[in-house]
């Protein structure tokens, strides 16, 4: 593990998105060490802490109960 940290250190992240939460929101996972990071709701990207999995649990939900609605109401 610390030789890909080191190896994520000198040449940087291999990031691909690992879960779609929203249209705009996403999780995204780094290819080598498997760090986690996400949006945030002002637009940046931060480190997926414990809290913002819980944040985007809920967010997710609400997101996919939304589709369903909009798409039988049509």
């Amino acid at each position: 593990m610390i030789l890909k940290k080191l190896i994520c250190a000198v040449l940087g992240h291999q990031y691909v998105v690992s879960n779609n939460i929203t249209a705009h929101v996403h999780e995204y996972r780094c290819k080598c060490c498997g760090e986690e990071l996400t949006d945030t709701a002002n637009g940046s990207v931060e480190k997926l802490t414990p809290k913002y999995k819980e944040t985007n649990a809920i967010l997710a939900e609400v997101y996919q109960r939304r589709m369903q609605r909009l798409s039988s109401g049509s």
